[in-house]
């Protein structure tokens, strides 16, 4: 948040807390990534895609952190998955002409209500990606080399997953119900 309290997207520190923060720490701290905001990166990305959203967690004290200036260097990434999510995300049942709308136009606004509740639509996507890849990573793996082995083989499996889908072709398929 910014100092005047009104939400603007990507700024400030962004906290994690429960499960999520230790999850994200177990995900750093065996090497997976390198960062925190790392994660959270590919957090969003997993979560779209398994469909997977969360709500935040309090049940545990544990917390993490991906601090401002983190989050202001990585922000252009943070808005170009904010847009893929809100315009490929057909949840609420919106209409494609009002997804492409929420995706471009509302989020070039400026509106802090908008913005918020773009962020927390993101935000759910990020949580529960956050689920996804620490069941992936630690169901099968128990040492070092193990995830090592469970990594190469999530990735490639993801690479595969997304390579049999033609985003471009979603898209251009939205766009022609729009115009």
């Amino acid at each position: 948040m910014s100092n005047n309290d009104e939400f603007r997207l990507f700024e400030g520190d962004n906290n994690f807390t429960g499960k999520h923060a230790t999850y994200i720490k177990f995900l750093k701290d065996e090497g997976l990534y390198e960062r925190y905001v790392d994660v959270v990166l590919n957090a969003s990305v997993f979560g779209f895609m398994y469909g997977r959203k969360a709500k935040k967690d309090s049940e545990s004290s544990d917390r993490a952190r991906v601090y401002s200036d983190v989050m202001s260097k990585e922000k252009s990434n943070f808005i170009f998955l904010l847009k893929l999510i809100l315009l490929l995300d057909g949840d609420d049942k919106l209409s494609v002409e009002k997804r492409v709308d929420r995706a471009f136009r509302d989020t070039e606004k400026g509106d802090p209500e908008l913005d918020k509740k773009h962020f927390n639509i993101f935000m759910e996507y990020v949580l529960g990606g956050i689920e996804v890849m620490y069941e992936l990573f630690t169901s099968k793996a128990q040492s070092k080399e193990e995830y090592i082995f469970t990594t190469y083989e999530i990735m490639k499996n993801f690479r595969e997953e997304i390579e049999g889908i033609n985003y471009e072709e979603e898209i251009k398929a939205l766009m022609n119900e729009v115009i």
